[in-house]
């Protein structure tokens, strides 16, 4: 089924009103919160790959056995 102009026109509407009510509670209180969480996590998930990658650097070039 191929959708109408209107249904299009809805959808997009739709999408935009969810995306300006999310930026909206992004800055309440709360959702400033949720966002340095977030922020935090993906930091301590790049520090935690980091760590591996350097690891097995460190392990391919036999500095563990040393």
């Amino acid at each position: 089924m191929i959708p109408t102009p209107s249904e299009v026109l809805a959808a997009i509407t739709a999408v935009a009103n969810a995306a300006a009510a999310a930026f909206t509670w992004m800055q309440t209180a709360e959702g400033r919160k949720v966002v340095n969480r977030a922020l935090e996590d993906r930091a301590a998930w790049d520090a935690f790959w980091r760590r591996a990658g350097d690891a097995f650097i460190r392990f391919m070039k036999g500095e563990y056995f040393r």
